[in-house]
């Protein structure tokens, strides 16, 4: 490898722990506490949602997969949360995963465990508004 390939890979390696690592272990702690505060908001106020005792089962399935939506929204963060942070370590001659591995890979991959996550969390919220959306209408 020339010198030059040598110092534009090092300022690749620079621009994504100055910036891009640090943007997105941001977003995932931030990700981390919505997330969580929805859950423990609905599961405190389970009850105001719906009567688990005279509603339809489709209604209880619906609370079911939306908490089960953001509890697999938590875990695919956490994932994806240590994926950055080892891309970021690989990136700073990583001691961890010892040197060598591509951090690049290793962002792609916390990359796609964020998106599902994110999709998660949406899936979790269209079935909490639909529960509410049937509920306010009977």
């Amino acid at each position: 490898m020339s010198s030059k390939e040598k110092n534009t890979s090092k300022n690749e390696e620079d621009t994504f722990i100055n910036f891009h690592y640090q943007e997105i272990k941001e977003l995932c702690k931030h990700f981390l506490t919505l997330v969580s505060g929805i859950l423990v908001v609905t599961l405190a106020f389970s009850e105001k949602i719906i009567d688990f005792e005279t509603a339809a089962p489709k209604l209880r399935y619906l609370l079911a997969i939306s908490w089960a939506s953001f509890i697999l929204s938590i875990i695919f963060n956490g994932i994806g949360l240590v994926y950055i942070f080892w891309a970021g370590d690989c990136a700073n001659d990583s001691v961890f995963l010892k040197s060598g591995k591509d951090y690049k890979n290793l962002a792609k991959r916390s990359y796609i465990w964020l998106g599902i996550a994110g999709a998660l969390l949406v899936m979790g919220l269209l079935c909490l508004g639909f529960l509410l959306f049937v509920k306010l209408m009977s």
